[in-house]
């Protein structure tokens, strides 16, 4: 978008260029077509058309420039703006018609006659009909260009290599993984060496899937670049693999996608059908000598010097947990994942991704031991995945600061891909929103691996949150929803932007349509009333959160009696109750709870919190003290947040602070929650506490 203003000013350069030629325009001694622009350029300065050009265009300016302050404030949609300026422009031409035709006077407005004889009305108003229909067509042109024309096109990076799993021909079947192993294998080849910037292998394989679900079968070019396009690479190697007779032949192309050309044909490279990494192997070495010639001569040494593929049965097994890490089916890629390594103890892939799927889980203690194990061998692993590493190491330690650390490693070598969303995470996990929004907002969120992944707009919501920039939190929510209509996500996220500026109707409005949505695993229309309930609390609204919070006992309570007995529910009802102010019913739910459950730090803090609100402090003290003495690893701090609430909800303010602080350390993250969260309402005017929560960054 051009910058503010820049249609108003074009226009009136515009204005005065037309001027200046015309004067520059020979004059025909004649009395030609000379004499009668001359004539017609001073029947404009005389009618002051020339005067209403500058004034009108000062105005916009001066329209434009307000409203770019004045919309925001009152979250007006993008298209109002839009809306504005193509009205000051179109406006434009039709006060220079207005101005043309009537004159003010001191017996008021009336029409303009010609001044002489010498203007003659038809080729006076031939002229007049020409300009203005010039100015007024590059008037439309100039706002279509700037503000409304659609974006078309994705920039692709030049240097940056996609390698997509190979086509089966063979007819085969059971051959399928072999696709993924060569591509998987050129791209750890081109990893370890440094030299190149080469899209993940999960990356490639989410994106070729995108390709082939969203386009369905296509022209071998027009997949290249649909496939470029999701992975944002401008190089692409791409191809196939068939037998004949008892071998199996390989053969790719390097093309430049931007151009639509084929650099360089690999292959057919040969092997052995019953040993096909053979053939995998030497289509690598083809690629990155092939790679060579186009971005760095030392990839052809490189591929002289790579190491060996693991076994053809390890490299399969880890292909298939691969392909279920993708899918979230973290159970079946353990299996598949564990067994690769089984097969082949040298390939310590297989074992980084199998604690990745240990956190996904929950599952710290095994996530903890395999990083122990790696760390062992790390030098062995390519650069991406000895950051990674680094990333599941603090992770499991809790160390958020080293998490956000390793993660902009990675993505400084996959830019553009996942690592940037998790850049944007770890930083929001640490009070550092700006520089989530600075990681965030230059990835698509609609292509390559963001594309399905709802948490990107969550992430981006809540950093803007965090910054109170309630009008691009509104913005992001409603664009999230347009990309997942029918979730229930983006409805959460547009009425914690609209309670925090007070629009307490149309937070009503987004509750009630969050009733009319399917809903399943995950977020209910209950978050929602929740989420709105805490939001409009915290920014001074207490009588419509307590509405909130009471809509949302109340949709618990009418819930089906099988949904009734299951924990989540009881969970779920307890937390509704306590917001509500209902303490001894929550009380007793939550101590149903805890007695099935009498680890779960969760229920033992609300049965904290629950004894400072009915002022039995000793209690209070006592489920503190609990806590403080707990021994198990994997908390992350959060007992110590629950020491925090318990001691805010006391009055010790400054040991509340100081729990916090000491929360954080532990691994405790940054959230929207702290500006929301009841049990911490007395510190929101204390100084320390603002202090805490100002961002860093």
């Amino acid at each position: 978008m051009l910058p503010l203003g820049t249609p108003v000013i074009l226009l009136s350069k515009v204005t005065q260029h037309v001027a200046r030629i015309a004067r520059r325009t020979e004059i025909n001694p004649a009395g030609g077509t000379g004499s009668g622009l001359r004539a017609f350029l001073s029947e404009l300065k005389r009618r002051h058309v020339y005067r209403v050009a500058a004034v009108y265009a000062a105005v916009a300016f001066v329209i434009l420039e307000a409203a770019s302050f004045i919309f925001p404030a009152l979250l007006l949609p993008d298209w109002s703006f839009r809306l504005l300026v193509f009205s000051a422009l179109f406006g434009f031409p039709i006060a220079l018609i207005l101005a043309w035709a009537l004159q003010l006077t001191p017996e008021g407005v009336r029409r303009s006659e010609p001044s002489e004889p010498a203007w003659r009305r038809p080729s006076g108003r031939l002229l007049a009909g020409t300009a203005l229909s010039g100015v007024t067509a590059l008037a439309v042109f100039v706002a279509y260009w700037a503000y409304l024309r659609p974006e078309v096109g994705v920039d692709l990076v030049a240097d940056r290599v996609a390698v997509a799993p190979l086509e089966n021909l063979s007819g085969d079947p059971d051959l399928d993984p072999i696709g993924q192993m060569a591509a998987d294998w050129i791209i750890q080849g081109l990893s370890q060496t440094s030299l190149v910037e080469v899209v993940p292998s999960i990356g490639a394989l989410v994106s070729s899937r995108n390709v082939q679900e969203m386009a369905g079968p296509l022209e071998a070019m027009a997949w290249v670049r649909a496939f470029a396009e999701e992975t944002g690479a401008g190089l692409v190697v791409a191809g196939a693999y068939y037998l004949q007779g008892d071998s199996i032949f390989l053969q790719a192309r390097v093309t430049d996608a931007r151009q639509g050309k084929v650099l360089r044909a690999l292959g057919p490279v040969s092997g052995p059908a019953a040993e096909p990494l053979r053939g995998v192997e030497g289509l690598r070495d083809q690629a990155m000598a092939g790679l060579a010639s186009h971005l760095d001569p030392r990839l052809a040494v490189a591929a002289r010097v790579s190491s060996q593929p693991p076994s053809y049965d390890a490299y399969r097994e880890y292909i298939a947990g691969l392909e279920a890490h993708v899918l979230h089916q973290f159970r079946e890629a353990l299996d598949h994942l564990y067994r690769a390594a089984a097969f082949d103890s040298t390939f310590t892939v297989p074992l980084l991704f199998a604690a990745a799927a240990h956190t996904n889980l929950g599952e710290y203690a095994l996530a903890d031991s395999i990083v122990e194990m790696l760390t062992r061998s790390e030098a062995r692993l390519a650069p991406l995945d000895r950051a990674l590493l680094d990333w599941l190491r603090a992770d499991v330690q809790g160390d958020l600061p080293g998490a956000l650390q390793a993660a902009r490693r990675m993505a400084e070598i996959a830019p553009g891909s996942f690592r940037g969303y998790q850049v944007g995470l770890e930083a929001l996990l640490v009070n550092r929103p700006r520089e989530a929004v600075n990681a965030l907002t230059p990835l698509d969120p609609t292509r390559g691996q963001l594309r399905g992944w709802m948490d990107y707009w969550t992430v981006l919501a809540a950093a803007y949150h965090m910054l109170g920039d309630h009008r691009r939190e509104l913005e992001a929510a409603r664009r999230a929803g347009r990309q997942y209509p029918g979730r229930l996500e983006p409805l959460e996220m547009e009425v914690r932007a609209l309670a925090a500026t007070g629009r307490v109707d149309e937070v009503r409005q987004r509750v009630d349509d969050s009733l009319r949505q399917p809903f399943g695993r995950g977020i209910s229309p209950a978050g929602i009333m929740q989420a709105a309930g805490v939001e409009l609390r915290a920014h001074g609204y207490p009588d419509a959160a307590r509405e909130m919070f009471e809509r949302t006992v109340t949709w618990h309570k009418e819930r089906p009696l099988v949904e009734m007995r299951t924990r989540g529910y009881r969970h779920g009802l307890a937390n509704a109750l306590y917001l509500a102010g209902q303490w001894h019913e929550a009380q007793v739910a939550f101590q149903d709870l805890a007695a099935d459950d009498p680890e779960n730090v969760f229920y033992q803090g609300f049965l904290g919190v629950l004894a400072a609100r009915h002022g039995d402090r000793r209690e209070a003290q006592r489920i503190s003290e609990e806590l403080g003495s707990l021994q198990q690893p994997y908390l992350f701090g959060e007992n110590t947040y629950w020491r925090a609430c318990i001691a805010a909800l006391l009055g010790e303010r400054h040991a509340a602070v100081a729990l916090l602080r000491e929360a954080f350390a532990s691994g405790y993250p940054y959230s929207l929650v702290l500006h929301t969260d009841v049990d911490l309402e007395s510190l929101r005017d204390y100084p320390p506490f603002q202090e805490l929560l100002r961002p860093r960054g």
